[in-house]
């Protein structure tokens, strides 16, 4: 699973799509890292970064 495939897994019982996009846009303002490698697949990150 890519990194945005496992925050929007998390994000399944959010009917609010808005919302999630919200929070997406959080944790990658948080986490910008992430929001270059969101296609990645996560199991091909080092165990701190999953």
């Amino acid at each position: 699973m890519t990194v945005v495939e496992n925050l929007e897994m998390d994000a399944y019982t959010v009917a609010d799509t808005a919302r999630t996009r919200r929070t997406m846009e959080q944790i990658f303002a948080i986490v910008p890292h992430l929001a270059q490698r969101w296609r990645q697949a996560v199991g091909t990150m080092s165990d701190s970064e999953q």
